[in-house]
Order: C-alpha cells, then structure tokens, then sequence
C-alpha cells in the first residue's frame, strides 16, 4: 500500500466532493483506487480538481467504494419546515 496524503478537495460537485471525501476515510490512495478500478490516475486527478466525471465513470467510481447514485425529488422551500 502506498503513502497515503491528504490533497485538498478544489472541485465543487457534491458528487466529486463526496467521492474524494470517501476516498480519505477509507483511507485509499489516488494511485491504489487507480489499480483497483482502472480508471487512470491523472483523470482521477483531473476530476478532484476541475472536470466532472461523465455520470456512469462517477457512479462506477463510487460503486468500488461500497456506494450506488440515486436519485430523489428536490427538496423545496415548503419540504424545509
């Protein structure tokens, strides 16, 4: 297992944001995810600093993780009281 550093997080999607902050609680290296998933490093790179994932690629991502996308009505301000 590789050196483990914690890299800040620049991209602003949910999505992302989640995927990376997942990435650190379990403790998996960037380079470690790579291997295990195929997906190139410098594209995971890519995605935790400024491009979004095509859906299929994030949701590929986060199901390696133990995770599934899904999808739900918007909440709006009535649903918040």
């Amino acid at each position: 297992m590789r050196q483990f550093r914690k890299l800040p997080i620049l991209n602003n999607n949910p999505c992302v944001r989640f995927l990376f902050q997942q990435l650190e609680k379990q403790v998996c290296s960037e380079s470690d995810f790579s291997e295990r998933t195929g997906i190139h490093r410098d594209t995971l790179r890519g995605w935790r600093t400024r491009y979004n994932p095509r859906i299929n690629d994030l949701e590929f991502a986060l199901n390696c993780l133990g995770y599934e996308l899904t999808c739900r009505p918007q909440r709006t301000k009535d649903d918040k009281k």
